[in-house]
């Protein structure tokens, strides 16, 4: 930036420059008020619409304060805070504050309406302020002015310790993250030496001083400005008033104990930022030994065994959820016997390695649900089983497309949903994911694997059993095999994802997850609508119809959107409850139901050939089948 050329000192001025009348704390969205004029004798400006003069006999004091940075231009950064960075500017505006004799005060703005600081306002502000002074010296009425420059002392010093403790606080985050804490914090911590510079440079510039007029001083201007040579000093009494109610107070505070308190300070919030930060939970990834050793520090604090409701475990914290001996009220106000104890093993900067313990803690009760369907139970540490090999057993068993591991591993006495029933007690839960998809590995309280909930994998979501092919041939097999082809079959239905047929007293379902019994039928109009169907077998199924007649049941249709296969049913209707377990393969249909959209279903009926029969609306949503 250059110097602009200094104007003829006598003449009169005018200076684009946002003002405010009157002192102390005000929030406005928008400076409204801007203009001031320099004359020979004197100010002139308008506020609220209202103008107003006053000579320079008439003012008391000047009081400049810095927005920090330093008036060294260079840069040129499309980035407005890289730009502030690159030239070295303060994103605070500089003010100068003119008191008056009649205890008036005028507030001179360094920025835009915004509040805001601007290259171009900053040089029409630090040019006002010069010429301003420049005059001032000229005059014996300068002589009566108080000039007074940066902070009060006592906020002066007050900011220079906090920042000394900031500045500790930096340094000792800094360690932290080259200690390897955590490289994740080195964005926080840049922007935080950012702020730091910005406050240091404004408190350096805002220094408690007194200056002469024809010297302002560089550090309270926020741009260089071209200077004229000091006038004569005409009419000079050798003494200035003293800066009054905008300069020092409190003068007598020694800088020594407020350097002494904050030092303490700081040095303390340095031992606490080096000790929390270097301070981590240490991956124990399902390793046996160290969730014994977890579990036998929560015995050690509890006072012996605890009634556990659950246990989960993760790659680095071991929580129980155990039953209280007395009753609590929790947080809605509701009695509760829950409490959970946490455990993890915690390392300071990757070595004094030391197992933390936190607990009873009080939680909410159970749901009904879990409330009943579970039971409390004992699990000493030389019960839980070899994790690392059922971790690994897991991920396997899931078989994910993309990289995987297990998050999380569960333990309760019952044994999960998806299992059908599959006998009661101690169960291990298994999550593993992957960046698209996670699956369920469970065992039994021996490590044994019973089971899995792969309906978040991608090779479930995207499966299609409707449409064939291996998969669909395979739990085809499979469901024979287990039915036997001669058994009569009341009712048969393939959906994408499964296969579900019933026999006179067994339904069975084929997904995924292989075969099971669902034992006998509880739904009442299941009941009824098989004592009212004919019997079929398996080998009277062609099913290389199937896809015949997927696609005729979509031309037959017409529908608004695109039309989906939801289901492929096949039964022997009869309105005779005489039928029952006699075979009529002869009378066999399909019914295939489709969705359009959300809310519109249709289904199309064939016989047993792949003949269309009819087409009505129909609600897969609600029917039984």
């Amino acid at each position: 930036m250059s110097d602009p050329a200094a104007p003829d000192p006598g003449g009169a001025l005018n200076f684009d420059l946002y003002l405010r009348a009157g002192g102390g704390f005000k929030l406005v969205w928008q400076i409204a008020d801007h203009g001031i004029r320099l004359r020979r004798d004197g100010l002139s400006w308008t506020i609220g619409g209202e103008r107003r003069e006053a000579g320079f006999g008439g003012i008391a004091e000047i009081h400049l304060t810095s927005g920090g940075g330093t008036t060294a231009g260079g840069g040129d950064s499309p980035y407005p805070m890289m730009r502030q960075i690159v030239q070295r500017q303060s994103t605070n505006m500089s003010v100068c504050r003119i008191m008056f004799r009649d205890g008036g005060q005028l507030q001179v703005y360094g920025g835009a309406a915004s509040g805001l600081p601007d290259a171009q306002h900053s040089v029409h502000y630090s040019e006002f302020v010069v010429r301003l002074h420049e005059r001032l010296a000229a005059v014996p009425a300068g002589d009566a002015i108080a000039f007074g420059g940066g902070y009060s002392l006592v906020r002066y010093r007050v900011l220079v310790v906090a920042l000394g403790v900031m500045g500790l606080m930096l340094l000792g985050a800094l360690v932290a993250t080259l200690a390897g804490a955590g490289t994740r914090r080195a964005f926080v911590l840049a922007a935080a030496s950012i702020s730091f510079w910005f406050q240091w440079k404004m408190v350096q510039a805002n220094a408690p001083q007194t200056y002469d007029p024809a010297h302002v001083p560089d550090e309270l201007l926020p741009a260089p400005v071209a200077r004229n040579p000091p006038p004569p000093r005409v009419g000079a009494t050798g003494t200035r008033p003293q800066v009054g109610r905008l300069g020092s107070v409190f003068p007598t505070i020694p800088l020594s104990y407020l350097a002494l308190a904050g030092g303490g300070l700081g040095a303390v919030a340095l031992i606490a930022l080096l000790v929390g930060a270097g301070t981590s939970e240490a991956v124990i990834a399902f390793q046996p030994d160290a969730a014994r050793r977890l579990l036998a520090a929560i015995e050690a604090q509890a006072g012996g065994q605890l009634r556990l409701r659950r246990l989960d475990l993760t790659p680095t914290t071991l929580t129980l959820t155990t039953e209280a001996l007395q009753d609590h009220v929790d947080r809605q106000g509701l009695m509760s016997n829950i409490e959970s104890w946490t455990a993890s093993h915690k390392m300071l900067f990757g070595s004094n390695a030391w197992d933390s313990v936190s607990g009873p803690e009080k939680e909410p009760a159970l749901q009904i649900g879990e409330e009943v369907s579970s039971h409390p139970f004992v699990v000493r540490p030389q019960d839980i089983p070899d994790l690392t090999r059922m971790a690994r057993d897991a991920v396997q068993r899931a078989a994910l497309e993309d990289p995987a591991e297990p998050r999380q591993m569960t333990l309760l006495d019952r044994a999960p949903q998806t299992l059908d029933g599959k006998g009661g007690g101690l169960h291990w839960a298994v999550q593993v994911t992957s960046a698209q998809e996670n699956a369920e590995i469970f065992f039994d309280g021996n490590a044994q694997y019973v089971g899995a909930d792969l309906a978040g994998t991608l090779r479930v979501r995207n499966r299609n059993l409707i449409a064939g092919g291996p998969d669909f041939t395979d739990l085809l097999h499979a469901l024979r095999t287990k039915v036997g082809d001669e058994a009569p079959l009341a009712f048969l239905r393939v959906t994408q994802r499964e296969i579900m047929l019933r026999t006179d007293d067994t339904q069975f379902k084929a997904d995924i997850q292989g075969v099971s019994e669902n034992g006998t039928g509880t739904i009442f109009c299941h009941g009824i609508q098989d004592m009212m169907a004919g019997r079929f077998e398996f080998a009277s199924i062609d099913w290389t119809l199937l896809p015949t007649i997927t696609e005729r049941a979509r031309e037959a249709v017409t529908l608004p959107q695109p039309i989906i296969v939801v289901a492929v049913a096949l039964s022997v209707p009869s309105d005779n409850m005489m039928t029952m377990r006699r075979v009529r393969a002869a009378d066999l249909r399909w019914a295939v139901n489709l969705r359009s959209g959300l809310a519109t279903y249709a289904r199309a009926t064939f016989d047993r050939a792949g003949t269309l029969i009819s087409v009505q609306p129909w609600d897969d949503r609600h029917a039984c089948e």
